[in-house]
């Protein structure tokens, strides 16, 4: 049968489902509905919105019959043990019907966690549906698992934990089951952007899946972190174009993958007022107080273990890179999941304590930055977030920060040319951000200068160009108008200022550069000193804590004294030098800057104290939202729920 004629014939079943009254024993026309094979498109645009809510409002007999026997055939192929062809196709067109469906019901009690424990029955069915032999993984043989803590390696899906290292070979069928039942999961989940955001958490699928109650638990976790890490994008020879040739919905597994198990990572029992339906289905209550796949994150603690996830997540995002620089024109395509790969680095580092400490250890880490840099250049606001979060991680960490004196490679990069090394990379890519004056960046601002914070005591060279930025910054956030337009901008000039102190104190050697900017420049100097005596009563102010108490309290602990001593030491001794020696070239100004010493003359440094970022419960619940976010809109044009049932977030536009 062709594929124009399945279409055909699915949607023709549909319209007699949307027009009269089916009856469950009419088995010739539920046979002909789930012998059709068609893709989950296929499924969203012969079954529209308008169709559903027909079925819903005028023939809920027929949606209510077509959701238990779609349930009933995936039940079905869990209890056979040797599949034929048509039960596969009707498995698939079940899961994609389901797909479809279940964000208009699955958040009502009444129909999904009645006595008749429809929901239940459902989210066991699919959790057990993923680990069928050749349904959604490979053989024959397997363990009966009855706990959650169990896992049976013969069933993971993809390489990694829990599995050997010969690699498992399947088809794009069985990625297509798997995709199909991630997503199913992902959709129950999903119905969490139903509540407004101050309301407490209503999903009983999320809560179920991460609990102790889902004996799978273990066994889901190990696999769609396998999915992760064995996704092997550039292909086994790594040869121009390999790329392309693998599955489409591998890679989409692995997304969708990673978004779940984001998602999963912010489920808190506490967050839940009532699970009394779940009480009532015989669970108790002790079942849902832990989050079992947080603890698994936390349980990622092995070398071996660790050094799996860093390698293929390292692999993965120097993709964003290697795609843009490469010989043969196109020859390695873009990474399509590495929104979630970021997102998925910043969750291992929250909550993998091994993980975070094994990032420290890496002698490679820093080479992480140039692609994390680029994704700072997302359009979406939590990619941009937890891309922010992560550099600001890895400049606290001082053998990282160490390690950014190698040369910056031959790498195409959105930034003027320079030559030097990460540090200055890293200058000159946040600076560029900054001064930009982008407003999707305002909120990171503190960030981008908490990160030059942490690199500067470390940077042993500063490239010209890196030295430029940096008194660029300085003369933007010195400026008495930006320092008067918010209440908290001054931090940002005791950031500046702290950077340029690290660097003359702790790196004098390499620091000429920004040494000789600074003398030239000295009329910026002279303003800040300045500050102190520059307040002036404005009766336009209306701003309450726009305040002569406010200013002075900030400006009186301004970190001005290095500068201070640097400029009235240096520019005495450069005059002199300079007029004895009228034909100095820049280099040679730059040597005697270098040459000279300020023992005894600048203050003694402060003691580094590397500038981190706060985790607490309210920027877990922003995550949270912001992740539903990106899943919706990385859903579209099938938008994973409707649009207008949302209202956990806002979307413009």
């Amino acid at each position: 049968m062709g594929n124009n004629d399945s279409r055909t014939i699915f949607r023709d079943q549909i319209q007699n489902l949307v027009n009269e009254d089916i009856p469950s024993e009419k088995f010739e026309y539920w046979d002909m509905l789930f012998s059709t094979s068609v893709s989950f498109s296929d499924v969203y645009t012969m079954i529209p919105d308008a169709d559903i809510t027909t079925l819903l409002t005028v023939r809920k007999g027929n949606f209510l019959r077509l959701l238990d026997y779609s349930v009933s055939i995936l039940e079905d192929i869990v209890s056979t043990q040797d599949l034929s062809s048509a039960k596969i196709i009707a498995g698939c067109t079940s899961c994609r019907i389901l797909i479809r469906l279940l964000p208009y019901i699955a958040e009502d009690d009444n129909l999904m966690w009645n006595e008749d424990l429809k929901g239940i029955k459902l989210i066991t069915t699919i959790l057990r549906l993923m680990f069928v032999p050749n349904f959604a993984v490979l053989g024959k043989n397997y363990i009966e698992i009855s706990d959650c803590g169990q896992v049976d390696g013969m069933r993971l899906w993809g390489q990694g934990f829990y599995k050997g290292d010969d690699e498992e070979v399947v088809n794009d069928g069985i990625w297509m089951v798997r995709y199909d039942l991630v997503k199913i999961l992902l959709t129950l989940c999903s119905t969490d952007m139903y509540r407004k955001n101050n309301e407490p958490c209503r999903n009983l699928w999320a809560l179920f899946i991460v609990s102790k109650a889902n004996l799978y638990a273990s066994q889901v976790f190990y696999s769609l972190i396998n999915v992760v890490v064995g996704f092997n994008y550039m292909g086994s020879w790594k040869l121009p174009y390999g790329s392309y040739f693998n599955y489409e919905h591998q890679e989409k597994t692995v997304q969708i993958s990673i978004q779940l198990l984001c998602i999963l990572s912010y489920i808190r029992y506490e967050h839940y007022e009532d699970i009394s339906i779940l009480e009532k289905a015989g669970f108790l209550q002790e079942d849902f107080t832990h989050n079992y796949f947080l603890t698994k994150f936390r349980e990622i603690n092995t070398e071996q273990e660790i050094a799996i996830l860093y390698n293929s997540i390292k692999t993965l995002i120097s993709i964003v890179t290697i795609s843009q620089n490469t010989y043969l024109p196109n020859s390695v395509k873009d990474i399509q999941c590495k929104d979630e790969i970021v997102i998925m680095l910043w969750a291992l580092i929250k909550y993998s304590p091994k993980f975070k400490e094994f990032l420290g250890l890496q002698t490679n880490t820093y080479e992480m930055l140039i692609p994390l840099v680029q994704m700072l250049n997302s359009q979406d606001f939590l990619v941009v977030s937890c891309t922010t979060y992560v550099i600001l991680h890895l400049s606290t960490n001082r053998d990282i920060t160490s390690n950014l004196y190698h040369t910056f490679p031959n790498v195409t990069v959105d930034l003027p040319l320079f030559y030097g090394n990460y540090s200055d990379f890293l200058v000159i890519a946040l600076s560029k951000i900054i001064l930009a004056d982008g407003v999707q960046y305002n909120k990171f601002l503190p960030y981008f200068f908490m990160i030059l914070c942490n690199i500067s005591p470390y940077m042993k060279t500063i490239a010209p160009f890196a030295a430029q930025s940096i008194i660029r910054l300085l003369e933007k956030v010195s400026l008495r108008t930006f320092l008067l337009e918010n209440e908290k901008n001054h931090y940002l000039l005791f950031f500046v200022l702290e950077t340029i102190n690290n660097i003359i104190q702790y790196q004098w050697q390499g620091a000429a550069g920004l040494v000789l900017g600074l003398v030239r420049k000295k009329d910026i100097l002279i303003k800040i000193f300045q500050l102190p005596e520059r307040w002036e009563d404005n009766k336009e102010i209306k701003e309450p804590w726009k305040t002569r108490e406010w200013y002075n309290k900030w400006t009186q602990i301004l970190p001005i004294d290095v500068l201070r001593c640097l400029l009235n030491f240096i520019i005495q001794k450069l005059e002199v030098f300079l007029k004895t020696n009228p034909k100095m070239s820049e280099d040679q100004i730059l040597e005697y800057i270098s040459q000279e010493t300020l023992v005894g003359i600048l203050p003694p440094p402060a003691r580094i104290q590397p500038r981190v970022l706060e985790i607490t419960r309210n920027s877990d619940m922003y995550e949270h939202n912001y992740t539903w976010a990106l899943i919706y809109i990385k859903s579209l044009p099938y938008a994973i729920v409707p649009k207008e049932k949302i209202q956990l977030v806002t979307f413009s536009g």
